[in-house]
């Protein structure tokens, strides 16, 4: 890590700071949370002296709203809105009737083999969401055995060099696809 930064305001103050070195070595053993974030730290205390910062005032045409979400994924919240826009309630499709999709690889990933790694220990997981029963995953049209863990379909697949094509499928239609490439 070259730099660390650390920025932050009060209703007062605004300050960045930054830690690092004119030659842009690495600073070893030295993060944001160990080097500029103390530093801030220390600076808004000095620029605070004995006075606390304030609560910030709402510029105008913002109001505060309280927010529930159906089904209930997250305690009720406020939340700050442009005036008259403010929602009460935010509902959360249904997982299963989202559209199914991989999420994992990427689409365009490369992988690389590790060679201080035996081969057979090798893995690399694909992962699908929203895929109904009777879906499955292909590697270049070749099926791969799956697993579910709740909402989603599970794969490992043993990586071989190449370029490759993900397929999530079910009934002959092609849901989502994607290309990976292990070297």
């Amino acid at each position: 890590l070259r730099d660390n930064w650390c920025i932050g305001f009060s209703d007062r103050y605004t300050v960045g700071v930054w830690v690092g070195n004119f030659e842009g070595d690495p600073m070893v053993g030295v993060s944001g949370t160990t080097g500029a974030a103390p530093a801030w730290r220390a600076i808004m205390l000095a620029l605070h002296g004995t006075r606390p910062g304030g609560k910030f005032a709402l510029p105008r045409g913002v109001e505060r709203g309280r927010v529930a979400f159906i089904p209930a994924v997250e305690p009720v919240r406020d939340e700050l809105f442009i005036t008259g826009t403010a929602l009460r309630s935010i509902r959360i499709a249904d997982p299963v009737a989202a559209r199914p999709r991989l999420i994992t690889p990427t689409n365009g990933a490369v992988i690389a083999l590790d060679p201080d790694i035996p081969a057979p220990r090798q893995r690399v997981t694909i992962i699908a969401t929203g895929a109904q029963s009777g879906a499955t995953l292909s590697i270049d049209q070749r099926p791969l055995p799956t697993s579910r863990d709740g909402g989603r379909l599970m794969a490992l697949w043993a990586p071989v060099p190449g370029v490759h094509i993900v397929t999530l499928a079910s009934d002959n239609t092609a849901f989502d696809r994607l290309q990976i490439t292990v070297r």
